[in-house]
């Protein structure tokens, strides 16, 4: 996006704005207040969230049984002296939905929540205590100019506190030098907040392996090693407000999933006794080293000796790895899951030309600096080459989601895939997990490409309900959901396929 040219006078007062947080907040936020809205009763399996106002948007889970997201308030004879899209009201509201009952948590003035530059949005962290709030917001106007001067900001806004006065309730600002948090932010069982980084601390410093020593909780402090870093955000001293819980951050170049695992386990960095660290974050990244992408699990255990180490991932035995790549992980303290694929490079993989599309499951551990998987289980098939597999896990189920990257398809597949990707869908798959056992296929639910904003379908965190953000509405739906007429022609239902 095209920025006006600011004065050197006029930079100075934006920067000393910049310090100001709370008077900042008073020219833009608006109003914090609740409103109930009487409402029907929720649908069997689908609840739209159409009807709770327009240009709903930034949607974010708190809870299986509570969703925030953002709606267009505007005025209909709202004037403003800057441009429509730089002038819009916006409100974060937070629905209950087994009750249906919708509360408005706080209004914003002239700000950008969803930023055109791209990274910023909302966040329901700690259960719905809190939500994380970034974007721009439009600050002044030239009478030639066609933008406004934007101004950067990010929060967290304390949203159970909704009894109290606005210029009272808790709103701890982040300072916008130091790197910036970037997507969906997750909250860990101690109550800490993370998520993706973007950039670094000015403070990082490059200690790796045994000589890392513990990050300093007073201010944004970084830890770097093997291509990743670690941050810890502190609130900015400007707006005299101090962190009320731990903000964290974890970068790479290339990043694909993220979460936390309870201490003391069978964990890197998990003291044997005592409660330090009480958690350790990790995220799964494929890295570029010497030519080639290996896949890594990164580990960061504030507090811990060393704070951040990387794992490369790797099979148990040749057997267990032969002919397979890794698509994704996700773990937690007492289990640890690897997904894989039939490498898209190996002829072998190629039955008359035609790339083998299984998906496998393995479970894995942490054993002498690399964590390590066991022999892979089948356990379902890709649509095709261009579908892009994940694996998440939401309470007791093992999700895989589907989203749809027509750039990863291996040019020779395309003749074979044609009649596929007229009629491409994004899915979850959802297995329940059972001791020493395959995991049980429970349902698939997949929609329409051409159907649904964006390229993901976001469960909550116990895999309850699955938001599908259909571009005429954003719906709600239950992930036992099983396909009648009273759903949408472009939702399907189904459960996952057995090899041949």
């Amino acid at each position: 996006m095209k920025r006006n040219p600011i004065s050197p006078l006029l930079s100075r007062a934006i920067l000393s704005l910049c310090r100001i947080h709370r008077e900042l907040a008073a020219a833009f936020v608006v109003a914090q207040v609740i409103l109930i809205l009487p409402c029907g009763a929720l649908a069997a399996q689908i609840m739209d969230l159409g009807r709770y106002g327009k240009d709903i948007a930034q949607i974010s889970w708190c809870t299986d049984d509570l969703i925030a997201f953002t709606r267009d308030t505007t005025p209909a004879d709202d004037n403003s002296l800057f441009p429509q899209d730089y002038a819009k009201r916006t409100t974060i509201s937070v629905l209950e939905i087994g009750a249906e009952r919708i509360r408005d948590a706080v209004t914003y003035q002239n700000a950008a929540i969803t930023n055109p530059i791209g990274g910023f949005g909302v966040s329901c962290v700690r259960g719905g205590e809190y939500l994380y709030v970034s974007g721009y917001v439009s600050l002044l106007k030239a009478g030639n100019a066609q933008l406004p001067a934007l101004l950067r900001f990010a929060h967290f806004l304390n949203i159970a506190q909704h009894a109290k006065p606005l210029d009272k309730a808790e709103s701890v600002w982040l300072s916008v030098n130091d790197g910036s948090l970037r997507g969906e932010l997750f909250t860990a069982s101690d109550g800490s907040v993370f998520g993706a980084a973007a950039g670094e601390s000015r403070n990082a410093n490059g200690l790796a392996g045994a000589n890392q020593t513990g990050l300093r909780q007073s201010r944004t402090d970084s830890v770097k090693a093997g291509g990743a870093t670690f941050t810890t955000f502190t609130a900015d001293a400007g707006s005299g407000a101090r962190n009320p819980f731990p903000i964290y951050g974890l970068w790479t170049p290339e990043k694909s999933s993220i979460g936390s695992y309870d201490c003391p386990a069978a964990r890197p960095g998990c003291a044997a006794a005592g409660n330090t660290p009480r958690v350790g974050y990790w995220f799964y990244t494929s890295m570029a080293v010497d030519g080639l992408h290996p896949q890594f699990v990164f580990t960061a255990t504030p507090g811990g000796n060393p704070v951040l180490q990387r794992w490369p991932i790797v099979g148990k035995s040749a057997i267990a790895s032969q002919g397979l790549s890794v698509l994704g992980v996700a773990l937690d303290a007492n289990r640890c899951f690897v997904l894989l694929q039939p490498s898209p490079g190996l002829a072998s993989n190629r039955i008359n030309g035609r790339l083998r599309l299984d998906l496998y499951l393995a479970s894995c551990s942490f054993s002498q600096d690399r964590l390590v998987f066991d022999q892979p289980r089948w356990v379902a098939r890709r649509q095709a080459s261009f579908t892009q597999e994940a694996i998440e896990l939401h309470g007791e189920y093992i999700a895989l989601t589907e989203s749809i990257d027509f750039g990863s398809q291996p040019e020779d597949q395309a003749p074979f895939e044609k009649e596929v990707s007229a009629g491409a869908k994004i899915c979850v798959r959802l297995f329940r997990m059972s001791a020493d056992a395959a995991p049980t296929p429970m349902n698939t639910i997949c929609a329409n490409s051409t159907a649904v904003k964006g390229n993901h379908l976001a469960l909550s965190p116990n895999a309850s309900y699955l938001l599908v953000d259909g571009k005429t509405s954003p719906l709600v739906i239950q992930t036992s959901y099983q396909k009648d007429d009273k759903g949408p022609a472009w939702l399907t239902n189904g459960a996952a396929r057995n090899p041949d």
